[in-house]
């Protein structure tokens, strides 16, 4: 899962327009678009780690 999420945050912060927060776990990753405010994209990750911890 790693090197996805490394491939597409290179991808991302290449080309403005693809811009996402990206958040990783053992089993999934989670692409938010970066409309987002961070405040906004860390509840989506709080919520995301509890989900994926509980696998």
């Amino acid at each position: 899962m790693q090197k996805r999420a490394d491939y597409n945050k290179s991808i991302s912060s290449s080309i403005s327009a693809l811009n996402q927060y990206i958040y990783t776990s053992d089993y999934a990753i989670l692409r938010l678009e970066h409309g987002l405010t961070p405040t906004q994209a860390k509840e989506y990750e709080k919520i995301f780690n509890e989900i994926m911890n509980n696998n």
